[in-house]
């Protein structure tokens, strides 16, 4: 019945490197979810053996981190070690970033450590299992990012969107495989249409409903554009003036400034594409710089 009446959407396939692009775009996707799971478990169990540990470190998940938590997993495995061992240790893991005076930190956090000590043999070897799991995810994730940049190359517009400042590689990578070959598309409503961005509102009668996004379009390709417009809305990057007149002039919330941000990346991206041109910075931008 939908098809008789006309109201159907057209499925169209990617070919070429845009269908590598979504294969590699969504393996990585599954491999960050995994990433996330990993890395609740890895933060559950350090606060039950070494809550103190956390503090120390800017990330859990960071190298010099998993490299302790594998070879001095409880606290009583990094006093046993001692100054010298330790400092060696994560002086090579941090590739001499950290110095001998946190080693000294992270012995007097072990030696004054509030963790629990039932149970502390099955918790550091899970700990030392999944702090291996961690660093095998993130290598697949290194490596698939490596592919998709690869990929990337073989798309000869990809110069012209790489011009916008907040757009990286991988990004791009990430948008392109949900989104496909931009130039099939005849107008940038098609593109927003397709995140799940175009605007509805729900009235009847008297009542006159609010707009929102629809979100009926690929998850991903929302998801990315949104961590997209992150990048974009920082110092230097391409939409900074627009989201801070939007959010301290207009006092616009930021989630919503953001996704608006998103629709405008989003027809930027087609227009560059369909013109053929690379980003030049407003001219009011140039004159504030």
């Amino acid at each position: 019945m939908l098809i008789q009446m006309g109201r159907f959407q057209r499925l169209v396939l990617p070919r070429g490197p845009y269908a590598e692009l979504r294969g590699y775009a969504r393996l990585r996707e599954r491999k960050m979810v995994e990433l996330g799971v990993q890395r609740n478990l890895l933060h559950s169990l350090v606060d039950w053996v070494f809550p103190e540990y956390g503090s120390l470190f800017p990330k859990l998940e960071g190298k010099t981190s998993l490299t302790i938590l594998k070879h001095y997993t409880t606290p009583e495995q990094i006093l046993r070690a001692g100054p010298k061992s330790l400092s060696a240790a994560i002086h090579q893991a941090s590739h001499g970033k950290l110095s001998a005076a946190f080693s000294q930190r992270l012995m007097e956090a072990a030696s004054t450590t509030i963790g629990l000590q039932e149970g502390i043999e099955a918790a550091a070897f899970a700990i030392r299992n999944i702090a291996a799991s961690v660093e095998r995810i993130q290598e697949e994730i290194a490596t698939i990012e490596k592919e998709l940049t690869k990929v990337l190359a073989q798309i000869p517009y990809v110069p012209q969107l790489l011009s916008i400042p907040g757009v990286g590689k991988i990004t791009l990578a990430l948008l392109l495989g949900e989104a496909g070959d931009l130039r099939r598309y005849h107008k940038a409503e098609e593109l927003i249409k397709l995140a799940g961005l175009n605007l509805f509102e729900i009235s009847s009668g008297s009542h006159q409903g609010r707009r929102h996004i629809s979100k009926r379009g690929h998850p991903l390709l929302r998801k990315c554009l949104f961590f997209a417009a992150l990048r974009t809305v920082k110092t230097g990057g391409a939409f900074r003036e627009v989201y801070l007149r939007w959010t301290e002039t207009n006092h616009m919330q930021k989630t919503k400034a953001l996704v608006a941000i998103s629709r405008k990346l989003l027809g930027l991206l087609f227009a560059l594409v369909r013109d053929n041109v690379a980003y030049q910075a407003p001219r009011h931008e140039l004159r504030a710089a």
